[in-house]
C-alpha cells in the first residue's frame, strides 16, 4: 500500500490535479487496518493452547512475550512481518507521514546540549487541540465532554 501511495505521489509531478485525483479514488477503496491480537498471533505463527494456558508457565510466557511485542510495535501488518531492526524504522516512517500531513508536530527535548536533544524521544504535539480532546475523552471518559458529530 505504501508503494502505491509513493507511486501516486511520484506521478503527481507534471500532471493535472484532476487526473491524479481520479486515479487515486480507485485506490481509496483499499483500507488496511491494524491486526487484532488474535490475528497478530496468527501472523507471527504463535499457537496458544487455550485449555492449558492457566496451568502451563511456558504457554503463559509465550503469550506474554507476544503481548509485549504487540503493545510495543502495534498491529500494522507491514510492521508485524518486518524484521526486528526494521520495525522501529517503519513506525518512524508512519509518524513522518502523519507529520507531513500537518496532523502532528514532533519537537526535540529542549536542551542547550545537542547530545540531549538527539538522545531523548521527541515530544508529539497535535496541530489542533480538538484531536487531543477527542482522544482524551475516548481514553478517559467522564473527564471531558465528548465531541459530537
Amino acid at each position: 500500500m505504501i508503494e502505491i501511495i509513493r507511486t501516486i505521489l511520484g506521478e503527481w509531478k507534471g500532471r493535472e490535479l484532476p487526473e491524479v485525483i481520479e486515479r487515486s479514488v480507485d485506490l481509496a477503496d483499499y483500507k488496511i487496518f491494524p491486526l487484532s491480537f488474535r490475528e497478530f498471533l496468527q501472523f507471527k505463527g504463535v499457537t496458544i493452547n487455550e485449555e492449558t494456558i492457566e496451568y502451563s508457565e511456558d504457554e503463559t510466557a509465550k503469550l506474554m512475550a507476544a503481548l509485549r511485542e504487540y503493545l510495543k510495535f502495534g498491529g500494522m501488518p507491514e510492521v508485524v512481518l518486518a524484521g526486528e531492526g526494521k520495525k522501529a524504522e517503519l513506525i518512524h516512517s508512519y509518524l513522518s507521514y502523519i507529520e507531513d500531513s500537518y496532523f502532528i508536530h514532533r519537537l526535540p527535548l529542549f536542551s542547550f546540549k545537542i547530545k540531549n536533544q538527539l538522545q531523548y524521544a521527541r515530544k508529539v504535539y497535535f496541530i489542533d487541540t480538538s484531536f487531543l480532546n477527542a482522544i482524551t475523552w475516548l481514553l478517559l471518559p467522564g473527564i471531558m465532554t465528548p465531541v459530537r458529530k
